[in-house]
């Protein structure tokens, strides 16, 4: 068993099996000041189709896949099991042996996450945190963008939803001003922006349904109640909310929201000039072409033709 060290992160290679063990992510502040909780990976649709690609190229076939995975407190462990039949995996093997491929990257689609403070006094600074995100490959890298954070879209192209990742404006400032709030079930069991109100009574006071449609269905289903605070009292709407098996009950606020409607708007702003400022740095595609572009002296668009004819033969 030899082994060898990149970026900090030990590596564990086993020649004869073709297995590589790689740390591909940890919960550690990266150079971006953002942390990827350990705790809040998705791998059900990964380990379905648990592909190794190289420099996250999904044109090319894969040379390996994850046959386990070990996740820490701080990190999170993959090991990969080599095609070494395939000439292509092999050389990438060979070349991870000898010490000449050692960086690994994850790509992944990022679920839930908030924005919290580090430091105090003048060194405080801001961190966005990954508190859950879908795991959609990993890959072996000469050059990683960023070892430890790499923002990516998801395989369709579909920009990232901002105000999804934060919550359901529904759910988002609680406790309310005006009305009371009776929760059905958890609102992260369903899909992002498919939350509506419907109208309803009870004994001639009305109230307000949020349904919307759980993950994975086309149909619609209760999530809470609203009670008006000005038609319902509090033990009154306490009732009816234990009568339909609610599991959780909320008086409406005495105070004003405005405060947490600012917070979420802050939030949303800061979100999204972050992900912003990632989708907008340099893949390692994008400094290959201009690197060859100031040794060449030929346009980018030339150099990126060249590139995909050599790929292509």
């Amino acid at each position: 068993m030899e082994r060898l060290e990149s970026w900090g992160l030990l590596r564990e290679i086993d020649g004869e099996a073709g297995l590589v063990s790689a740390v591909i992510s940890t919960g550690d502040v990266a150079r971006d000041d953002a942390i990827i909780d350990p705790a809040g990976w998705d791998f059900g649709n990964y380990d379905r189709n648990p592909v190794i690609l190289w420099m996250h190229d999904a044109s090319r076939l894969p040379f390996a896949r994850t046959v386990e995975r070990i996740a820490g407190e701080n990190e999170l462990i993959a090991r990969a099991q080599f095609d070494l039949a395939d000439p292509f995996g092999a050389d990438i093997f060979r070349k991870i042996q000898g010490g000449y491929i050692n960086a690994t990257s994850v790509r992944w689609l990022p679920k839930r996450t908030e924005m919290i403070k580090q430091g105090e006094g003048k060194a405080a600074r801001e961190v966005l945190v990954f508190r859950e995100q879908e795991l959609l490959e990993w890959s072996f890298c000469t050059v990683p963008t960023d070892p430890k954070a790499l923002i990516m879209r998801a395989d369709t192209g579909t920009p990232l939803d901002i105000a999804a990742l934060i919550g359901e404006p529904e759910d988002a400032a609680r406790p309310f001003e005006n009305e009371h709030a009776c929760r059905l079930r958890d609102p992260s069991g369903f899909q992002p922006n498919s939350f509506r109100r419907v109208r309803r009574e009870s004994e001639g006071k009305r109230y307000d349904v949020i349904m919307g449609r759980l993950k994975g269905e086309t149909s619609m289903t209760e999530q809470s109640y609203r009670y008006p605070k000005d038609v319902w009292e509090t033990a009154e709407a306490r009732r009816h909310c234990r009568a339909h098996d609610g599991i959780a009950f909320e008086p409406a606020a005495a105070a004003s929201i405005a405060a947490q409607k600012q917070a979420r708007g802050r939030l949303e702003r800061e979100l999204a000039g972050y992900v912003a400022q990632r989708m907008a740095r340099p893949t390692v595609d994008d400094m290959i072409v201009n690197a060859l572009a100031t040794a060449t002296g030929k346009t980018q668009e030339r150099i990126r033709r060249d590139l995909v004819a050599r790929r292509g033969s």
